[in-house]
């Protein structure tokens, strides 16, 4: 316990020496300049309304707008879930070799060999200042705007209501006609999900169950994190269009991973195939209490973000799927505990090292119906 105290103090060290080192611009303070999203309805015929998203931000400045769910109670009348994150982008030299100096006191990593294009690309938003007090406006029609205010974290939420012709049976989706704010041109992954309120959701866990990560071996989950091309699990795309195909259920993604590594894994789940769907990650910022969200119990945080889900929509039947890395068994028994009415099944991968067999799974899901839950090693036998 000592040295895990001791790592932590000269982490500390060094990120506030990182942000002492950020370079001061000599041009003068400009102007907040409006920029506007305009979203574009894909279900127009359900859809007449326009929604709007804009921010009073510099020009040196970006808003990224993180993928929701908006959830009803009768099929029609909709909340609108904003979830904003305004920063000003960090591209000083001396921050990328602290942030490299933090992994190696951390994790003991050796980065030699890692691609240094896609290292520079997955440590862009952690060496980001985020922005406080920034107003993102949510507005549908005419009507008053639902206004987002950021947070230390540069993190900001706002509900506004949106009306529907009529009730919908399967998952609709609002998308902006414009890019987001990427300064490097990459497309913005902002749409919002409007989930009807029965059917069928899945709820699906990332590291090592649809991305490889190796989250056993630490060293390996940080060369795979941060310095190689993220690669998909053999046959879960497939599986997940099998889902979406007979289910037509919604997609919630839950994973440990903070939301600076959001837009990696967004281009991740679009290029490998993986339907789309909300993201629920760490809310993860260096100067303050949640930079040690990295090391909490994973039991307490995902059962948490699942709780809510399951509270959303109490008519939905759920797919809970993950693997036997760390505490998915776990976690997902503990939620089949608490609303066994809203299991429809349970997927357990097993990695590398663990047994189909494996006495803990017959442990862990003693309480749960032997057709309730499933480990599997090869998804295509599903």
């Amino acid at each position: 316990m000592k040295r895990t105290v001791e790592k932590y103090v000269i982490i500390l060290f060094f990120v506030s020496a990182s942000f002492s080192c950020r370079s001061t611009s000599s041009k003068p303070p400009q102007m907040d300049q409006q920029k506007g999203v305009s979203a574009d309805v894909v279900v127009d015929e359900l859809i007449n309304s326009r929604v709007t998203i804009t921010a009073n931000l510099k020009s040196d400045e970006e808003l990224m707008i993180l993928p929701t769910f908006a959830q009803t109670k009768d099929g029609r009348d909709f909340e609108l879930q904003l979830h904003a994150w305004v920063f000003e982008p960090e591209l000083h030299s001396v921050s990328r070799d602290i942030f490299v100096s933090f992994l190696k006191i951390a994790f003991d990593v050796d980065e030699s060999g890692w691609d240094e294009k896609i290292f520079q690309q997955r440590v862009r938003y952690f060496l980001v200042d985020n922005e406080r007090d920034k107003k993102i406006q949510l507005r549908v029609d005419a009507g008053s705007p639902a206004v987002a205010t950021t947070q230390a974290n540069g993190h900001g939420f706002a509900i506004n209501g949106i009306k529907l012709s009529k009730t919908i049976s399967e998952t609709l989706w609002i998308r902006p006609r414009l890019a987001g704010y990427f300064n490097d041109g990459s497309p913005s992954p902002y749409y919002f999900q409007l989930v009807p309120f029965n059917g069928f959701a899945v709820v699906s866990d990332i590291d090592d169950t649809i991305k490889i990560s190796e989250v056993t071996d630490k060293s390996a989950l940080l060369r795979r994190t941060f310095g190689e091309a993220f690669e998909p699990v053999e046959g879960m795309a497939d599986f997940y269009s099998r889902l979406k195909e007979e289910f037509r259920p919604s997609f919630h993604y839950v994973s440990a991973s903070p939301w600076q590594l959001y837009p990696s894994l967004s281009v991740f789940v679009d290029d490998y195939r993986f339907p789309r769907g909300s993201f629920h990650l760490k809310t993860f910022r260096f100067k303050d209490e949640s930079f040690f969200s990295l090391f909490e119990d994973p039991i307490t945080y995902k059962l948490a973000l699942l709780k809510n889900l399951f509270e959303s929509f109490p008519n939905k039947k759920f797919f809970l799927i993950g693997d036997s890395g760390e505490k998915d068994p776990e976690v997902y028994a503990k939620a089949a505990e608490l609303f066994p009415d809203q299991i429809q099944m349970i997927y357990i991968r097993t990695v590398s090292g663990h047994a189909i067999d494996d006495a803990r799974f017959k442990t862990v899901f003693a309480n749960i119906p032997i057709g309730k839950w499933t480990v599997f090693k090869d998804p295509s036998e599903l």
